[in-house]
């Protein structure tokens, strides 16, 4: 396969002569508790079909990531965090703040894809809005709507129209990233997807997540608000939880799709 000389070109021509299990993953990730770190770094394993050596997890709370580092890796993980909220990682960790601000520069001039999940720094950091609301929180299993660009959209093309997720949100983006284009919602979060540029996605539900999973989640964090205090209605949101076969494909559709492309 021969290819015209731009910029970017290089590094598809580098990654296109790998082997899938020869990729190097950067997984960021913000979860204070270590048992859900590795909850989280095992979802990722799972559903993006990967090898434990491919994933790379960096706990950015605790220390700086080396930027020079990102040229090891074919692309970048932003991960969850069930105790904060975007804004208040930007006044309680400013650091942490402005090393995402440094990754997300270094990964939009390099061409570096990266996915985005649940928590909405991609949307901040490109100059979008995210904001709280209690009449928007979803927890649960709930469906989630293709746009008609998100059923052309090179990652969910072959999604039905409609299909079930797993969530758990207070937070929704409210402004795109100029940029972006929408590729999923549902009946009350108006961006559960959306992609900026050809290679950067984001998802405001869990394609990291089963029912399983998420059963482990609400529970450790029942008290950060995700989940009512009475036990019948927790009883009965637990009850309520879905299985969700097709979600669950996207990271793995991410790494064969978007950066082996």
């Amino acid at each position: 396969m021969s290819y015209i000389h731009k910029k970017g070109d290089k590094r598809r021509e580098k990654i296109m002569a790998k082997k899938r299990d020869d990729l190097k993953i950067l997984l960021l990730q913000f979860r204070e508790a270590k048992e859900m770190r590795d909850q989280e770094y095992d979802c990722y394993i799972k559903f993006g079909r990967l090898k434990p050596a491919q994933l790379v997890s960096h706990y950015l709370l605790k220390k700086d990531f080396d930027l020079n580092s990102l040229e090891k890796f074919d692309t970048v993980f932003i991960g969850a965090a069930g105790d904060y909220s975007v804004e208040e990682i930007q006044k309680k960790f400013p650091r942490v703040y402005k090393q995402l601000e440094q990754v997300a520069n270094r990964c939009r001039s390099k061409g570096l894809p990266v996915l985005n999940i649940c928590l909405q720094f991609w949307a901040v950091l490109l100059g979008g809005e995210v904001k709280s609301d209690p009449s928007r929180k979803e927890v649960g299993t709930i469906t989630v709507k293709l746009t008609e660009e998100g059923k052309k959209d090179p990652l969910f093309y072959d999604m039905p129209r409609e299909f079930k997720a797993q969530v758990g949100h207070k937070d929704y983006t409210s402004k795109l990233p100029e940029d972006a284009v929408l590729l999923a919602y549902s009946d009350l979060c108006p961006v559960h997807a959306y992609r900026t540029g050809e290679k950067e996605y984001v998802t405001q539900f869990h394609p990291d997540l089963d029912k399983k999973r998420l059963i482990e989640r609400i529970v450790f964090y029942a008290d950060k608000g995700y989940a009512s205090e009475d036990p019948k209605e927790f009883d009965r949101l637990i009850n309520s939880l879905e299985e969700t076969p097709l979600a669950v494909t996207l990271i793995e559709k991410f790494v064969d799709r978007i950066v082996m492309k």
